[in-house]
């Protein structure tokens, strides 16, 4: 399994999320955001177990591989 990441979530991000559903080996598994209201929320709509509002503090996620 493969765990991604993304930083900024504006709607190619959502785009993306919603794309990583289909592989059978990828799951969202952390979000970034400038807010941590909006983290929140687009990793409770798309499954990802971390949520962030600060970019920078996506970097420190455990069992993150690509982002």
């Amino acid at each position: 399994m493969t765990n991604w990441g993304i930083i900024g979530l504006g709607k190619i991000a959502r785009q993306f999320a919603d794309d990583l559903r289909l592989l059978p080996n990828a799951r969202l598994h952390a979000v970034a955001s400038t807010s941590q209201a909006r983290a929140d929320a687009f990793a409770t709509e798309f499954g990802a177990a971390h949520a962030y509002g600060r970019y920078e503090d996506i970097v420190h996620c455990p069992n993150l591989d690509v982002v």
